[in-house]
C-alpha cells in the first residue's frame, strides 16, 4: 500500500486544484502518471495485469473534481465578497473553483490551512448543498446538506459542494 505523508498529500491536492482550474491537462493523467512511479517495474505492466488497483488519497482528491465536474460544465467565476485575495494568499488558505451545466452548480474548495475555515456562498437562491469531503480521515464522505451560508471546510481538505 503506498504512504503518503501530510505534506505530499497537501502538495497532491494543490496540484490537482491547478490542472483543473488551469484547464491545462485532464487530472487522471496526472494521477495515473504519479501512481506509476510507484510500480516497481517502471512501466505500468504489474498495474495492467494483476488488475488491483487500491485507492489513495491521491485517487480521493481527484475524485472531488472527476466525479462532479462533467462533460458539458463550464467554469464560472468565483469572488470573494469583502475583499481581494492575492494568489499567494488563495494557494496558502482557501482554493476555490465553481463549474456549471445551468442545472447544477459545483464548487470545489481547498482548505490548505491546519484549522477548519468557515465559509459563506451565494448560489442562485439555493439555500443548501450537497457537501463531500476528502482529508486525512475522509475519502469523498457525503456529509450531509448543510446551509451555505454558514459552511465549515475542514482543516487539509478538499470539499466538494454540489447545489441543484
Amino acid at each position: 500500500e503506498l504512504q503518503i505523508s501530510s505534506d505530499e498529500y497537501a502538495q497532491w491536492r494543490k496540484q490537482i486544484a491547478e490542472v483543473e482550474v488551469d484547464s491545462t491537462v485532464q487530472a487522471s493523467i496526472l494521477y495515473i502518471r504519479e501512481q506509476l512511479k510507484h510500480v516497481p517495474d517502471k512501466t505500468g505492466e504489474t498495474v495492467k495485469y494483476d488488475g488491483t488497483i487500491q485507492p489513495t488519497k491521491m485517487f480521493w482528491a481527484t475524485a472531488n473534481y472527476s466525479f462532479f465536474i462533467r462533460p458539458g460544465m463550464h467554469r464560472i467565476d468565483v469572488r470573494p465578497a469583502t475583499e481581494q485575495v492575492s494568489p499567494l494568499e488563495a494557494a496558502t488558505s482557501l482554493m476555490l473553483s465553481s463549474y456549471t451545466d445551468g442545472k447544477q452548480t459545483v464548487t470545489v474548495i481547498i482548505n490548505y490551512t491546519d484549522t477548519d475555515q468557515p465559509l459563506s456562498l451565494q448560489c442562485g437562491t439555493a439555500k443548501k448543498g450537497k457537501l463531500y469531503t476528502t482529508s486525512i480521515d475522509k475519502d469523498l464522505q457525503y456529509t450531509g446538506k448543510h446551509p451555505l451560508r454558514s459552511l465549515n471546510i475542514p482543516a487539509r481538505s478538499i470539499t466538494t459542494v454540489v447545489v441543484e
